[in-house]
């Protein structure tokens, strides 16, 4: 049996189209009705950085991701997350498949907020903010503009150099108007989509900031000790995962969710109920989205013929 690789630049090309997004939405309806699960995170401190195993399992599927967190990449040019996403044959443990993990990772993340965002923000959703400058934004911006139309995008990030790559790159690709901010804040004032995509450990934002009706995505805090946002109770709070978040989310250890979004993709949990709701899609990304991420690549690779086979 070969085991087929893909690169990043394989990912990118088949990651076009709706596609990836269905995919996440049906990862996450089968975790929460029970067909998939979902093992718990692992990280292991390293002299720098730190190494995050996750793994997750269906009755067909399973496989494992493994990152390494380097903060000095960003210094070199280069992604902090550096990884590896392996599926393998459910019946004898074979590797089916080597996934880049990096770019894996960041596109179905944005894959999963927008598909979250489709059920829960308003149809005519069209000023997007984003707090935060680096890869996950730009996916997101991305990502969003599938599922909205977008007439307006501002940004904030503590870096403002940052900020403003930031928007000429998304300037140039959407030929709309983005705006830089002097605030997160400011960013977000009558915004009726929030992404939140920072490694911030002090919140940046707060409930009030919101306007009536807004849907926010928070992802950058995924890990215990972080939080971008001090959520109150006026907030509708959806997750990816019950007991994922209720081990590494500290931005809801306050506050009560509404439930897991996968119920709402399988139709057994309303969404948003009323136009002027400010509803929250807080995510700390899963092993079961990577595992069904794969799956849709490879099997979209094996359509195209992208990709390498290899002998192990």
């Amino acid at each position: 049996m070969k085991t087929l690789v893909l690169n990043e630049a394989d990912l990118r090309a088949l990651a076009l189209g709706h596609g990836l997004r269905l995919a996440m939405r049906e990862s996450l309806a089968a975790l929460s009705r029970g067909a998939a699960k979902n093992h718990p995170r692992h990280v292991l401190p390293l002299s720098e950085g730190a190494l995050g195993v996750m793994a997750a399992e269906t009755p067909e599927l399973v496989g494992y991701k493994a990152v390494a967190v380097t903060p000095a990449n960003s210094a070199k040019g280069l992604n902090p997350h550096q990884g590896l996403v392996v599926l393998l044959d459910r019946q004898t443990g074979r590797v089916q498949a080597l996934l880049e993990g990096s770019a894996l990772t960041a596109l179905r993340t944005a894959a999963v907020s927008a598909a979250a965002a489709d059920v829960l923000a308003r149809p005519e959703a069209s000023h997007l903010a984003l707090i935060g400058a680096g890869l996950q934004a730009v996916e997101h911006a991305r990502a969003f503009t599938q599922i909205r139309r977008l007439k307006h995008i501002s940004l904030f990030n503590r870096t403002a150099a940052k900020a403003e790559v930031l928007r000429r790159t998304l300037a140039g690709e959407f030929a709309l108007p983005v705006t830089v901010a002097d605030t997160a804040c400011e960013a977000v004032a009558g915004a009726d989509l929030v992404i939140t995509v920072t490694s911030a450990k002090e919140p940046l934002l707060n409930s009030a900031d919101f306007a009536a009706g807004a849907h926010v995505t928070a992802v950058g805090a995924c890990r215990p000790g972080f939080r971008e946002i001090e959520l109150g109770p006026e907030c509708k709070v959806f997750v990816d995962s019950n007991a994922a978040c209720a081990a590494e989310a500290d931005e809801l250890a306050s506050v009560k969710t509404q439930g897991e979004i996968g119920l709402c993709f399988a139709g057994t949990l309303a969404g948003r109920e009323r136009p002027e709701d400010v509803t929250v899609f807080k995510s700390v990304g899963l092993g079961v989205e990577d595992i069904f991420a794969a799956r849709f690549f490879v099997r979209a690779a094996r359509a195209s013929g992208r990709g390498q086979e290899i002998q192990l």
